[in-house]
């Protein structure tokens, strides 16, 4: 998977192409050795200590987070990025904010450093792009050419790779795009009211035993409405409801409510569906880079929704 950084602009010091972990050199190993043998000095009062086999696994872990990210291997492109691949990093992840490679990406963010370490591991392997803004073209926006990307991390579109989402809270991004898919469709189909709520379970089942009875602690539910919408008599439009939709082709309910409204004249629908908000991206990364890590991706939402006969819209 492929996660982007977008940045105002590359400093012309950072040049095109991959980067990872390099080796330091000999000169610079036996500097660090010395000020590492000082300090544990300072803490031990004995350099006898530095021999043992604990001193010595602790300098070796010292020395391999002393490694700096640096330039692997220049690439020409007429796009200037700086390409971070999990193969180059050979599991160490720490970061030296000093270097400004990162461009302060991570900065902000409590635990960016594990945040980095979980983008570059997704799926068994991806890679992280910094990438200037003005060398997107507006149409990489989740909506549309009309936006503009501002800086921060992204992630492909889990349904567009051509589009970029924000990474960081992008579990609302999709529930507003599922919403607002699923309002659009019904509203071209001739929608009188449509009542969308959530209603996750949101405490386990627990059951257990008291003075010899045994017993029965059922979830709670945390119902909360997410769109509650009411239309004037409109239109009947199928090919406005089926078009550009990318979400709710995966929605069997909604799917079949419209044929069902394209091919029938139905004029309620009440139903429950289970919806996916991470859809296809690695929930790892979005736990730990989400304010909310105990957040419960499949969520389960009741749709009530009711339509104007076919006799009482226009067709188009």
């Amino acid at each position: 998977m492929i996660y982007y950084g977008i940045v105002d602009n590359i400093k012309p010091e950072h040049k095109t192409g991959v980067y990872g972990k390099v080796p330091i050199g000999k000169r610079e190993a036996n500097s660090l050795l010395k000020d590492f043998a000082l300090e544990t000095f300072v803490h031990q009062f004995s350099f006898k200590r530095f021999s043992d086999p604990f001193w010595i696994k602790h300098f070796k872990s010292f020395l391999s987070k002393t490694q700096k990210i640096a330039l692997v291997n220049q690439i020409s492109s007429s796009q200037r990025q700086l390409i971070f691949d999990s193969r180059t990093f050979k599991n160490n992840y720490a970061l030296d904010k000093t270097d400004n490679l990162l461009y302060g990406l991570f900065d902000d963010i409590p635990n960016g450093e594990e945040v980095f370490e979980k983008i570059l591991k997704s799926k068994g392997g991806s890679s992280f792009i910094i990438i200037e803004r003005d060398s997107i073209s507006n149409n990489r926006h989740f909506a549309g050419e009309s936006e503009k990307l501002h800086s921060g991390l992204y992630c492909s579109h889990p349904k567009d790779e051509k589009k970029l989402i924000p990474l960081i809270d992008s579990n609302q991004l999709i529930s507003s795009l599922i919403l607002e898919e699923t309002i659009r469709a019904y509203e071209a189909l001739g929608a009188k009211s449509i009542l969308i709520q959530d209603i996750t379970e949101v405490a386990s089942k627990a059951g257990g035993k008291k003075n010899g009875i045994t017993g029965e602690v059922k979830g709670e539910y945390n119902k909360v409405v997410l769109r509650k919408k009411a239309f004037g008599k409109g239109t009947f439009d199928p090919g406005r409801a089926l078009n550009d939709n990318l979400f709710i082709h995966d929605i069997p309910a909604v799917i079949t409510t419209i044929q069902g409204r394209i091919n029938g004249n139905q004029t309620i629908e009440s139903f429950c569906e289970e919806i996916n908000l991470s859809i296809g991206l690695d929930i790892g990364v979005l736990d730990v880079i989400s304010a909310n890590a105990n957040f419960e991706y499949k969520r389960k939402w009741q749709f009530d929704i009711e339509f104007y006969d076919k006799n009482e819209v226009v067709a188009s």
